[in-house]
């Protein structure tokens, strides 16, 4: 590729997205790259055998202006629903709305990034995984492995994978205390079970379809139809989310999918009380998904981090947990790679 973009973001999650609406509003030429086959990332919704699921995050809240704003935009345009008002909390903060993709949180990803498609002088490539990052005389060259993209050159860069994965791509010459403070945050493993049930489990979820349940392997169980996120067919009355606590994570995340669905099954019987879920499994109706930065366990005071000029870091580590902070921290990064290219 002769073009020199202005800036490459790799990842194509709701930071990345978030940063490319700001650059392309800004006049910038923006390159996303992003490994998986959609955009997305951790906010991600699957199909199987008839069912919607949402793997990732689970419903998403918003605070800050910024974020109101464009939430309150995708629900006009028909991308996400309300689901339910949190209560007010004992600080007094008032009731809060709990939002949900019109037909599963990857949704709104899906509208970021088609916010972008008619723009000129901004790309979204999926299925492309960038390998490293390194300078090249005054800007940064990108290698991916996709034969049909050669190496990529920009201005600036922001990555927004998950931070050990953002670290792997940089060059040994970035080393810095900068890159060894950011090696010290870590992230909570998530296994996430998806179970489509032919009968409703009667009294296992609150009236908005979701239970946290007291159990050392299970955090939270959400019913997909009930949520709005699937429609019940003939022989799926319950579509389940059923994520693992970080410790059961931990535990099992090397094991290979049978001993953890196996593993993850028994404990939901469990706190379901017997439901059908070996039925469930023998008809096909059981997939497994493997978070292994699902959550930071620590978070950075900065919005983003800046690796080297021109080379930032964002993501929910930095602005906050949960989707409101990745798109915050894309949204200041973006602000900061303008700020420097106009100073």
């Amino acid at each position: 590729m002769d073009a020199v973009w202005d800036v490459a973001i790799v990842g194509a999650g709701v930071a990345g997205l978030s940063a490319a609406r700001e650059l392309r509003h800004a006049g910038r030429s923006v390159l996303v790259l992003d490994k998986g086959s959609r955009v997305g990332g951790r906010v991600s919704t699957r199909a199987v055998g008839g069912a919607r699921f949402d793997t990732g995050a689970q419903f998403f809240t918003a605070l800050a202006p910024e974020f109101v704003a464009a939430v309150e935009a995708a629900h006009h345009d028909g991308a996400v629903a309300h689901w339910y008002d949190r209560a007010p909390r004992r600080d007094g903060h008032r009731n809060l709305a709990v939002w949900r993709g019109a037909d599963g949180n990857a949704a709104l990803p899906r509208w970021l990034a088609d916010s972008l498609v008619d723009a000129d002088e901004v790309a979204i490539h999926t299925g492309v995984r960038v390998t490293s990052v390194a300078q090249d005389g005054g800007r940064y060259r990108l290698t991916a492995d996709a034969p049909d993209l050669p190496d990529v050159h920009a201005r600036s860069v922001l990555l927004t994978p998950p931070v050990p994965q953002a670290l792997e791509l940089l060059a040994p010459s970035f080393e810095s205390t900068a890159t060894a403070e950011l090696a010290e945050f870590t992230y909570h493993p998530c296994l996430a079970l998806l179970v489509g049930l032919s009968e409703f489990p009667v009294g296992v979820f609150n009236e908005h379809g979701f239970r946290r349940p007291d159990s050392p392997a299970i955090e939270w169980i959400a019913d997909n139809v009930t949520k709005g996120v699937s429609t019940a067919a003939e022989d799926v009355a319950a579509a389940l989310t059923v994520h693992s606590s970080a410790t059961f994570a931990v535990e099992h995340l090397s094991h290979d999918d049978s001993s953890v669905i196996d593993a993850m099954s028994d404990a939901l019987r469990s706190v379901m009380s017997g439901t059908g879920i070996r039925d469930s499994r023998d008809a096909g109706r059981v997939q497994l998904k493997r978070w292994r930065y699902a959550r930071p366990v620590e978070f950075c005071a900065d919005r983003y981090a800046e690796v080297a000029p021109r080379l930032l870091m964002a993501g929910d580590t930095f602005a906050g947990p949960r989707v409101e902070g990745a798109f915050l921290s894309g949204l200041n990064a973006a602000r900061r790679l303008i700020a420097e290219a106009v100073s």
